[in-house]
């Protein structure tokens, strides 16, 4: 649109003004809102991640035998902060105290907690691997089996096959137990420590 003069150039937008103060007020608004929203979420997200990791900390730095102090720090955790990568980590910590203390019951409760479909992905394999020892341990030996299937991370493949060797060996499966501590000496490549104790596991079946 052509002006003759800027006046008119000014009444025009006077009235353009005039006819839409409404919507620009509320494009306004909406827009601070949700930029402001953003920033606290931001800044919430933030406090909520420092406030979950000094619970961390609390939790690694406290006496073992103020036991229900963790726990008490581990409720808060998975209550309010289950999100955070502490929460995770803290519950996987205290169910190898319960485990110290003898409390299996429990600590298999925290590690199913840990390993729920939730948890990023290498926590829940490292949780499902203690739990699967755990169950193995307890001599319950289908449940440690269904467990140790659900170990898929990558970095926990040759850990999983060697959880399964065990399992097989307690049940008195000697062929799966064989192929499983295969499959485990094949993911090492032949090297480290671990991968001598699977040999010798390997070796000792049917002496």
């Amino acid at each position: 649109m052509a002006f003759d003069n800027d006046e008119q150039q000014s009444e025009y937008f006077k009235d353009f003004f005039n006819q839409h103060k409404l919507k620009i007020f509320t494009g306004l608004i909406i827009f601070l809102l949700a930029f402001f929203s953003y920033q606290y979420l931001i800044s919430a997200n933030q406090s909520k991640a420092e406030e979950a990791s000094q619970l961390f900390q609390e939790i690694l730095i406290s006496k073992v035998d103020k036991i229900d102090e963790i726990k008490s720090k581990i409720d808060i955790l998975q209550s309010n902060y289950s999100d955070s990568p502490y929460a995770a980590r803290a519950t996987i910590y205290y169910s190898k105290l319960l485990v110290e203390m003898g409390d299996y019951s429990a600590a298999a409760d925290q590690l199913i907690w840990a390993s729920s479909d939730d948890i990023e992905p290498s926590i829940q394999s490292m949780a499902n691997y203690l739990l699967g020892n755990l169950y193995l341990v307890k001599g319950n030996f289908e449940e440690a089996l269904d467990v140790a299937n659900k170990i898929l991370t990558e970095g926990y493949v040759g850990l999983a096959n060697d959880l399964k060797g065990d399992i097989y060996v307690a049940m008195g499966d000697t062929d799966n137990a064989i192929k499983s501590y295969e499959l485990a000496l094949n993911y090492f490549g032949g090297q480290g420590e671990f991968h001598k104790v699977i040999e010798n596991k390997l070796n000792s079946i049917g002496q």
